[in-house]
């Protein structure tokens, strides 16, 4: 038997009998009601680590080099940060020998840049007689650490900063002591004396890759004692230093560049494992969990979705939203255990969000639309929002993936 019922002629059929019941019908449609649940993604590929490779510029300003600790017994993001503290050319000239020469008991007089240090060979040693100040440092070495509270509001770095100095060049570094000042807000806070018998050897780092694989910071350096403690306030912190000689110590004249400028490099290394600690005093009401205490890490990247969500607020009267979210996907989220705040001081709108492991999630429903379009003023500024206590190690591969748009609405139409 030949089937009648195609897919074309069941259509028609359907069609047909939609019409009929429209016109026969007691009473007609006045409105027709699409609902809908549209998902956008977009591709994005922003790395979020040159965030924190800028902000180490600008505490940094004269940093020579800024190398990631690639070693996989670094967890978090880890980096070298090296600069140049002084570079030094030393005239260096010997005065009142003896006709005889230099044996034994000879005393003569050593010129370094000026300042006179009285010599005796004893022992077949050349031993300083007197201490000499040989260079003062004219401007301080600053570290601006408080330029992180820009990002990193009453965040606090964690323990586990080191500093390494490095002096090199001239073989007379063996024979130089180093005091090192350092102050925080004009007052001392701690003193280091280098003393003598330190050979020269530089770091080596600077002109090297973007990356450095080895477990250890190269050798021949002097570990800063307590540098983590000196910046635990978060305030900018001062270096001054003066290189000498004391009685008592030696040189090899023999050393001696043939009378030539002998040039010494001081430089300052530091391992910085990108790990803070919540320890503010922002405050945040959280619906159902009451007010928390902690730090907010300022997230202006993420300014331009406040466009879109004006945007998505001035089409309420035409559609209703149930719900519509932003995320942003990302290779690692260090702020899952925060809140991701969206505040308008203009108009007293705040919206807080929870972290995913992987994401974050910023959710507007219709009243909060609603508020937005009937601000007078809306600019958003976006935080993450973590309590005292917590800690936000940021890892090594720190990327946006991905931003997805979902909205859930519906749109009536008057006929």
């Amino acid at each position: 038997m030949k089937n009648i019922f195609t897919l074309g002629k069941c259509v028609k059929l359907l069609v047909l009998s939609l019409v009929l019941t429209l016109v026969f019908a007691c009473t007609l449609p006045s409105s027709i009601e699409i609902t809908g649940s549209p998902s956008i993604e977009f591709s994005f590929d922003m790395d979020f680590n040159d965030i924190f490779t800028e902000m180490m510029t600008e505490a940094f300003g004269d940093a020579s080099f800024i190398l990631d600790r690639t070693h996989a017994d670094f967890e978090s993001r880890t980096l070298l940060v090296g600069t140049n503290v002084e570079e030094m050319d030393l005239e260096i000239e010997l005065e009142n020998v003896p006709e005889s020469g230099l044996g034994e008991g000879t005393e003569y007089d050593l010129y370094i840049d000026g300042e006179i240090i009285e010599v005796e060979i004893i022992g077949g040693v050349h031993t300083f007689k007197n201490d000499a100040e040989l260079f003062r440092n004219d401007e301080p070495l600053m570290l601006e650490i408080s330029s992180f509270n820009s990002n990193l509001e009453g965040f606090k770095f964690a323990d586990g900063i080191k500093a390494y100095l490095y002096i090199s060049g001239s073989e007379l570094v063996t024979s130089f002591t180093t005091e090192l000042e350092f102050k925080i807000g004009g007052v001392t806070q701690a003193v280091q004396t280098i003393e003598s018998g330190h050979l020269p050897k530089a770091s080596g780092l600077k002109g090297s890759d973007t990356d450095y694989s080895h477990l250890d910071v190269p050798d021949g350096y002097i570990e800063i004692a307590g540098f983590s403690d000196l910046l635990a306030s978060g305030e900018d912190l001062e270096i001054n230093y003066v290189i000498g000689v004391k009685a008592g110590g030696s040189y090899d004249p023999y050393s001696l560049d043939g009378g030539e400028p002998n040039v010494i490099l001081m430089e300052l290394v530091i391992h910085f494992p990108m790990i803070f600690e919540a320890a503010g005093d922002t405050t945040l009401y959280v619906p159902d969990s009451g007010i928390r205490t902690g730090a907010s890490f300022n997230f202006s990247e993420l300014d331009s979705i406040g466009g879109i969500i004006q945007g998505l607020s001035e089409s309420t009267e035409d559609v209703e939203f149930n719900n519509v979210e932003f995320i942003i996907n990302l290779t690692e989220n260090p702020f899952k255990d925060g809140y991701l705040v969206l505040s308008c001081p203009y108009s007293g709108i705040t919206i807080i969000n929870e972290p995913t492991e992987t994401s974050l999630k910023i959710s507007l429903s219709m009243s909060d639309l609603d508020a937005i379009a009937g601000a007078y003023h809306f600019e958003p500024a976006f935080n993450i929002f973590m309590e005292n206590g917590e800690f936000l190690s940021i890892p090594k591969d720190f990327r946006i993936l991905s931003v997805s748009l979902n909205a859930d609405f519906s749109i009536v139409i008057e006929l």
